[in-house]
């Protein structure tokens, strides 16, 4: 349920001045704690900050000041990002027109979700016209590549196919499968182009208004992927709420099954390991 707030006090960011408490007024909670979270400011823009997710914010502010060069891109714009005086992140973005494709799918009609599908998919493929020469963050470091490593860390860059390919070899030199997982690695699925990636499609991330997408939010996975990865997650995590969301939409994707099967046995190999120790 939401809250509605008078200031930004809970947020951790005090606006002393009574003038811009009540321009941004009303502010109203969206989800997170009163560590931090993320807050709609009147129907314009949209407040967010919390210290255990700050890596995640700055990236996704990063990719939303890279996609303001790309306006066919339906994205929010990054307003403004700064450092309080107690070290913590907080930015400011425009809010997407719309409610989420979550909320508005039970009074969709199937060719107005098709439609959505199709209009997703074709953002897509103008995101991977924007590519880089190597897997990597926006800022050129490290990315999370959690389809493939399941450690939860960041890992990259990887400046050529071999490199990553070599990683993801020696997260699997455990012994009971040594003498297979240099055949195994021979099913590495090619990777280039290295293509900018939303990295998490999932239906509350997609915004519609009467039964047209209106934009993309959450960026904050976002970062140079092999080609398949955006496939990947769709294809490969089609379970819950969204699954029939994430069906129609891998329809209208370029199809990557070889990298789908090098990734549901990658993910065998690592479950196994874990058991075995």
């Amino acid at each position: 349920m939401s809250d509605t707030y008078t200031g930004f006090d809970d947020c951790g960011c005090s606006l002393e001045e009574q003038s811009l408490r009540r321009h941004f007024n009303p502010i109203r909670f969206i989800r997170g704690s009163r560590a931090g979270g993320v807050w709609s400011i009147s129907t314009d823009f949209i407040f967010k900050g919390h210290p255990q997710f700050e890596e995640y914010l700055r990236n996704e502010i990063r990719a939303l000041k890279l996609l303001a060069a790309h306006p066919h891109i339906p994205a929010p714009k990054a307003v403004y990002d700064w450092v309080d005086q107690n070290g913590n992140y907080f930015a400011l973005q425009t809010r997407m027109d719309g409610e989420t494709l979550e909320s508005a799918w039970p009074s969709l009609s199937n060719d107005q979700k098709a439609t959505i599908a199709d209009q997703v998919a074709d953002v897509c493929k103008q995101l991977q016209s924007i590519t880089s020469p190597s897997i990597q963050g926006i800022n050129g470091g490290a990315c999370r590549l959690d389809m493939v490593f399941d450690d939860g860390n960041l890992h990259g860059p990887f400046h050529s196919d071999s490199e990553f390919r070599d990683a993801i070899s020696r997260e699997l030199s455990f012994p009971a499968f040594s003498n297979k997982t240099d055949k195994f690695m021979q099913r590495f699925p090619e990777c280039g182009p290295y293509v900018l990636t939303h990295g998490d499609l999932n239906i509350s991330n997609i915004m519609v208004k009467d039964g047209q997408l209106m934009g993309i939010i959450d960026w904050e996975f976002a970062a140079y992927y092999p080609i398949w990865y955006e496939y990947l997650g769709i294809a490969c995590d089609s379970i819950g709420k969204d699954a029939e969301w994430r069906e129609l939409l891998r329809q209208r994707l370029d199809s990557h099954e070889d990298a789908k099967k090098f990734w549901k046995d990658l993910r065998t190999l690592q479950w196994y390991d874990r058991l075995e120790n």
